[in-house]
């Protein structure tokens, strides 16, 4: 492999964390000679191979700025997106709500969880208020 490249690399437990130029989000960025190109691609290019059209490499270890070719997986956007820490954190937010946008206390007495959804939560009195404008507004068309 390239000098240049392993010299940006401190090995760190199982990690090749880089530690030169970085984006604003973590990702190492590396001249290769052309261009600049994300240096966790060029590892992988190197070690594993073309990356294939649609797809994206994900940091098993969770580390933007790794660039060992064995923390790195090419994956559809969909499924990086699925292992990311977003989804996780969404849930956190949503679980720290106390009130409905409307100002509902979510209580054991006011709390509906669905079925289909478990991790969800809605309020019943807006549930019950949007089932009877549902129901009193079948049929009836806006007319302009």
């Amino acid at each position: 492999m390239n000098k240049r490249f392993l010299d940006k690399i401190k090995y760190v437990d199982d990690c090749w964390l880089w530690f030169a130029h970085t984006t604003p989000g973590g990702y190492g960025i590396y001249w290769n000679g052309k261009e600049q190109v994300y240096a966790h691609r060029f590892s992988y290019t190197f070690y594993k191979g073309e990356i294939s059209n649609g797809l994206e490499i994900d940091h098993l270890c969770r580390k933007r700025n790794c660039v060992n070719p064995n923390h790195l997986e090419a994956v559809t956007r969909s499924e990086n997106t699925k292992r990311g820490l977003l989804p996780q954190i969404l849930r956190e937010r949503q679980k720290s709500k106390t009130h409905c946008p409307k100002g509902h206390e979510y209580n054991l007495e006011n709390t509906y969880h669905r079925p289909d959804r478990p991790n969800d939560r809605d309020c019943r009195i807006c549930r019950n208020e949007a089932r009877r404008n549902h129901y009193n507004n079948r049929g009836t068309t806006n007319v302009v």
